[in-house]
């Protein structure tokens, strides 16, 4: 793992009023993640990440009420500073922003050179063996649209 990067991300399914669009991430059913919040949710493991050194950069909005920032980043940023990782993790709060389409999130310089600085970076932190075993909506690899179809090409709106 080179870095997390993300905009407005859910870290705490607990405070996601959306668990029914999450549960497929995790291949289960809503009732299901619920019953396994504990080991499926990533709040629960960015203590490992942060003490390995994982590079993060954020962004989130003040004002966002679909996914709290009190909750989710904030709480990220804490097992960072927590685990004498801070210098390692970058916050970006953008005041008046809740959970939208402005362009400070998507057009973020920043963090477009993080991530194309992390791309190119070896994967220097270490983790524990096992940390991928246990899939966490951060890890779980999902088919792309165009070739988890049945069909024998990719249909034409895909890249």
């Amino acid at each position: 793992m080179v870095g997390i990067a993300g905009i407005y991300s859910v870290f705490d399914l607990r405070s996601y009023p959306k668990l029914d669009k999450a549960a497929p991430a995790y291949g289960v059913t809503p009732q299901e993640l619920a019953e396994r919040n504990d080991a499926l949710n990533p709040i629960a493991r960015i203590g490992v990440i942060a003490k390995a050194g994982v590079p993060a950069f954020l962004l989130h909005g003040d004002k966002d009420t679909l996914v709290p920032r009190r909750e989710n980043s904030a709480e990220f940023a804490r097992h960072y500073r927590e685990a004498g990782a801070e210098a390692q993790r970058t916050l970006k709060i953008l005041e008046g922003q809740g959970h939208n389409m402005f362009d400070g999130f998507f057009r973020s310089q920043e963090l477009v050179d993080f991530v194309i600085a992390r791309a190119k970076a070896q994967p220097a932190q270490r983790l524990p063996p096992d940390f991928f075993s246990c899939p966490s909506v951060l890890f779980v690899e999902l088919p792309h649209p165009c070739t988890a179809s049945s069909s024998p090409s990719p249909p034409s709106s895909c890249c």
